[in-house]
């Protein structure tokens, strides 16, 4: 993930984008995705690996980072 100056609200827009995912109070604690920079949504394996999928690009894997982390850090591309 890549460091910039990119405006958090409209970052926050991009990641949020998809109409599965919900208002600010649920999805700060969703996984992002890495491919695609959106939020991803937990998947079979959440509590043992961290294993979440993207609905937007299809992605699935081990999540490394809560939205939550990913703001504070200024990971947004």
């Amino acid at each position: 993930m890549l460091f910039s100056q990119m405006d958090p609200k409209k970052w926050q827009q991009h990641a949020t984008s998809h109409p599965w995912i919900g208002t600010k109070q649920s999805y700060v604690q969703h996984p992002v995705c890495p491919r695609c920079e959106r939020i991803a949504l937990r998947d079979v394996g959440w509590t043992s690996n961290r294993m979440a999928r993207c609905p937007a690009c299809g992605w699935s894997g081990r999540a490394t980072m809560l939205m939550n982390e990913y703001i504070k850090g200024g990971e947004y591309r």
